[in-house]
This record gives structure tokens, C-alpha cells and sequence, in this order.
């Protein structure tokens, strides 16, 4: 959950000047569009009950959802954003080019090759 909220957090606080976010994935169902893109029927059946969880849990509290990660992205333009996916979690990828397309030109993605979720700098220490 930290990469998310760091990704939201720049977008509400100008003083933060860059971020490196490690597996940032979702935090609202409008993370999860490019689910059906990459896994057709399956993948939109599971944004559809994304959609009916997050609504129960907004009925169940007062606080305001956050924003979307591709938008916060595009508020924390033009500031800096490194997103780092694990290469062995293929949807970590998939998120972060989501959450690229709010801001592609300071939105930078790299994908750790074999790394697992959280787990790039033990797999590319150099890097």
C-alpha cells in the first residue's frame, strides 16, 4: 500500500518533488481497467466485483475514496515518478503502464527482470 499512497500523496502535496513507488497496483476500481484489455471476459467480470466491493466498503464509511493512481500521476505532473514492477508479477506491469498513461512523459516504468512483488532490490541491487 505504500507505493499507492506515495503515487497519492504527490498528487495533493506540491512539496513533494519526486516519487519511487515499488508495486503500486490499485487502490480504487478505476485501477483495474486495463483488466479486461489484458484478460478479456475474466478480466472485466473482475473489475465489475471490484466495483460492488469498493461500493460496500464506501457505504460502510464516511471517508471520501482516493483518487484513481492514473490520475494522481497526472496531478503530480511534471514532478518525477519511477514505478517499479516485479518482472515475475505480471500484473505489476500492467498497473504501472496504467498509471504511466496519466502522465507518460514523467512517468518512467522499469520492470525488475525476475524480481517478485517488493523484491527489486534484492534481485538488481546494482540497478
Amino acid at each position: 500500500m505504500g507505493g499507492e499512497e506515495v503515487i497519492g500523496a504527490a498528487a495533493a502535496d506540491p512539496r513533494i518533488r519526486a516519487v519511487v513507488a515499488e508495486g503500486a497496483g490499485q487502490r480504487v476500481p478505476a485501477d483495474k481497467t486495463w483488466m479486461s484489455e489484458v484478460y478479456g471476459v475474466a478480466g472485466a467480470a473482475q473489475a465489475q466485483l471490484d466495483k460492488v466491493t469498493y461500493a460496500v466498503v464506501d457505504l460502510l464509511t464516511a471517508a471520501d475514496p482516493p483518487t484513481p493512481l492514473r490520475r494522481a500521476a497526472e496531478l503530480a505532473a511534471p514532478r518525477p515518478m519511477l514505478l517499479i514492477a516485479g518482472g515475475a508479477v505480471q500484473d505489476e506491469e500492467h498497473a504501472a503502464r496504467a498509471i504511466q498513461a496519466g502522465s507518460p512523459i514523467s512517468v518512467t516504468v522499469w520492470v525488475v527482470p525476475g524480481s517478485g512483488h517488493i523484491a527489486g532490490l534484492n534481485t538488481q541491487p546494482q540497478e
